[in-house]
């Protein structure tokens, strides 16, 4: 390859590497939106960039020290990164994994809610109510608005979800296996609750014997 592709490709690397950092910076500052969310893995893209980095000095650098230099501070930057994502999400990735997706459990015009289970540490999983709005690519996530114990745990069914709709345009009506019926109003700006609620904290869990 000529000098002159060398330093093309090393250009295109340099300004590539701050780019996909400050889109994971972006993502990760915008974590309710919901499609934003596979870009905000910022220790696995600081660590990509850093190797970017590594390889535009490679291309771009004729002399030794400050090739030498870059290598140093690319590999401080991606060794801890890497390193971080591969015990974060490979060996611990039970521990430190976020909850799961399971189903939209309600609708309306401008409205879903979307349930997820999560892991707990040293008790069983749980199971979660968001709302979200449904504004395609715009479309955002609050935080819970409510808590049940996973499908399949063996409590008493007070405690397990068993449906929800919604009642009116920032209402929606939650009930429990029992039938025990719980109404939740929202805000449609922020998408939160005045109070979430808890069936979960206080359930008889099994696992937290």
């Amino acid at each position: 390859m000529s000098k002159t592709g060398q330093r093309r490709i090393a250009i295109g690397l340099a300004v590539a590497a701050p780019l996909i950092v400050a889109v994971a910076a972006v993502a990760h500052a915008h974590q309710a939106y919901v499609y934003a969310r596979p870009a905000d893995h910022p220790y696995l893209i600081a660590g990509f960039a850093a190797v970017m980095a590594a390889v535009a000095a490679r291309l771009a650098f004729a002399r030794q020290a400050l090739r030498i230099i870059t290598y140093l501070v690319a590999g401080l930057v991606a060794l801890p990164a890497f390193g971080f994502v591969i015990v974060k999400d490979v060996m611990w990735a039970g521990m430190f994994a976020g909850p799961t997706e399971r189903d939209t459990v309600a609708t309306s015009a401008d409205f879903k809610v979307v349930a997820y289970q999560g892991h707990v540490l040293f008790r069983s999983d749980i199971l979660v109510l968001r709302v979200q709005t449904r504004a395609g690519l715009l479309s955002r996530e609050g935080d819970e608005v409510a808590c049940f114990m996973a499908p399949g745990t063996p409590v008493p069914s007070s405690w397990l979800f068993d449906q929800a709709r919604f009642t009116a345009p920032d209402q929606v009506q939650v009930s429990a296996a029992d039938g025990t019926t719980w109404w939740l109003t929202f805000d449609t700006r922020s998408l939160k609750v005045t109070e979430e609620l808890d069936r979960c904290s206080t359930a008889p869990d099994p696992a937290a014997d």
